[in-house]
């Protein structure tokens, strides 16, 4: 409301994925705090729509996982990365008593900073600035409050955690296009926007991404590559990815081993290199025409969060085997990255090969995957196996250590339905079920069980009627169809099965 009455045309984007035909006619795209993945097209029609003009607010906002996840999978396209894992907190200029929701007050001389003296920030920062320049900064004995396998950070600071100042907002140039970078989106919300200096904060972003096309004058290349194992024991490394702004690549250099010499250079973006036992890292050095020079330094984890991100969509696609076969690469490269193991895990569950799900959802928890996704996988796959009693103890440890996690009472009483003890299924779902429609609609399901037809009907029809996911509505109908038929109800029967 604040942007139309202030002379924007808003609307939302809706759809996926985001293509160049659904990003035509808008001159600004704003993406606040992204929490999944962008599939690699979606990202390179963000990235052409910046380039040809266009204008981004890309704010990350705290998060958990690795790699090219939420905002980095469109951060990393531009040369620049947020820190994963963690938020920054201040000492002493905070909000109330919350040292996450610092004051920020030292900014650049920048038309974004143009009469903002001061607003507060809740997020991450900016770890990786390549051609962009800092607008807003933390003080410097802010620190970066990493989150632990079961938190979202302690509050307390400890001494491996970094210290300020931390870039907070930056801006650059894109090809004729702008972009911002903010490890927080919160300066635009509702609950935010009208304290301190946030208002006007928010107009400048708009009004400076609006101010037209700038000029694309000499600017550096953007450095991004992949690496996929072969079977004959090399890495293929691709940098297709890699683009210059305003030019062409004519240079790719490539450092094997973190000496900070460059092995290899050649003209092609592909590569295939035997690389030496207890690799860690690989480096790539770009060079346009005009002589400018950027370059990327991934570790193996980095390189496996790109076919984590391969799997997950593949997997949130149900091309299960392509998934598997992503994943798998994720884990040769990356043998001790938790959340490459967590996916594959997941991957083998939906293909109902559960022995291999658990092994690899096993290594996940070992390796100190965050502890709730985990279990839930795990009580999951063992549950599939018939191994209820196992799922139920993961759940039951799970609830000791989170108590108040809704999605482990769920599923607890969903693993104690299965293994027939109904009252304390009852007892945990009555407990969740103001707040998760799954309780809700597994107490149906509980009442079909136990042979209360009509009450099993009661209860999965409103659910039925209004369940917006797709497997929750099959559900919901399904059983109320084998009540119907229970009930003598014939035609209703079939109408609930044919929903």
């Amino acid at each position: 409301e604040l942007l139309r009455r202030n002379g924007y045309e808003v609307e939302k984007l809706t759809g996926k994925p985001i293509t160049p035909a659904s990003l035509e006619g808008a001159d600004i795209l704003v993406i606040l705090e992204p929490w999944g993945w962008y599939h690699p097209g979606e990202v390179e029609a963000i990235r052409g729509f910046v380039r040809a003009g266009g204008g981004l607010l890309l704010a990350a906002g705290p998060w958990r996982g690795s790699g090219l996840r939420a905002a980095n999978g469109i951060a990393s396209y531009l040369g620049a990365s947020f820190r994963a894992n963690g938020r920054v907190r201040d000492p002493t200029d905070h909000y109330s008593d919350r040292s996450h929701i610092i004051i920020v007050s030292t900014l650049a001389d920048h038309p974004i900073a143009r009469g903002v003296g001061s607003f507060y920030f809740q997020g991450t920062y900016i770890a990786r600035l390549g051609p962009a320049a800092v607008v807003a900064e933390s003080d410097p004995d802010a620190w970066f409050d990493h989150f632990g396998a079961e938190d979202w950070g302690d509050g307390e600071r400890q001494p491996e955690e970094e210290s300020g100042p931390f870039p907070l907002i930056a801006a650059m140039g894109f090809g004729a296009g702008r972009v911002v970078l903010a490890g927080d989106g919160s300066f635009t919300y509702n609950s935010w926007i009208d304290k301190l200096d946030a208002e006007r904060l928010a107009l400048n972003v708009m009004e400076w991404l609006a101010s037209g096309r700038r000029e694309a004058a000499d600017q550096p290349p953007v450095a991004f590559f992949t690496c996929s194992p072969t079977e004959r024991g090399t890495l293929r490394c691709d940098a297709s990815p890699s683009l210059d702004p305003d030019g062409e690549i004519v240079l790719y250099e490539w450092d094997w081993d973190g000496d900070g010499v460059y092995e290899t250079s050649t003209g092609r973006p592909l590569v295939e290199h035997s690389p030496l036992e207890g690799w860690a890292a690989i480096s790539l050095r770009v060079t346009d025409a005009a002589g400018n020079a950027s370059s990327l330094t991934l570790s193996r984890g980095d390189l496996a969060s790109y076919w984590v991100l391969r799997g997950s969509l593949n997997l949130e696609a149900c091309r299960l085997q392509e998934a598997v076969g992503d994943l798998a690469q994720a884990v040769d490269l990356a043998p001790e990255d938790p959340e490459a193991h967590y996916w594959l895990g997941r991957a083998y569950g939906a293909l109902g090969r559960h022995d291999e799900a658990i092994g690899e959802l096993e290594k996940a928890r070992e390796l100190g995957f965050y502890r709730e996704s985990v279990t839930l996988a795990l009580s999951a796959s063992y549950s599939y196996r018939g191994d209820y009693g196992v799922a139920i103890g993961l759940l039951r440890d799970l609830l000791a250590a989170m108590p108040e996690s809704t999605y482990a009472k769920v599923a607890l009483g969903w693993k104690l339905l299965l293994n027939r003890e109904f009252e304390a299924a009852r007892e945990i779902l009555e407990e969740v079920q103001g707040v998760h429609i799954v309780a809700r609609n597994n107490l149906g399901v509980l009442s079909y069980f136990e042979g209360k037809w009509q009450e099993a009907v009661d209860k999965l029809r409103p659910i039925s009627e209004s369940a917006s996911d797709p497997l929750l509505a099959l559900e919901a109908n399904a059983f109320p169809g084998l009540a119907y038929s229970r009930l003598g109800e014939e035609d209703l029967a079939r109408a609930a099965f044919e929903r």
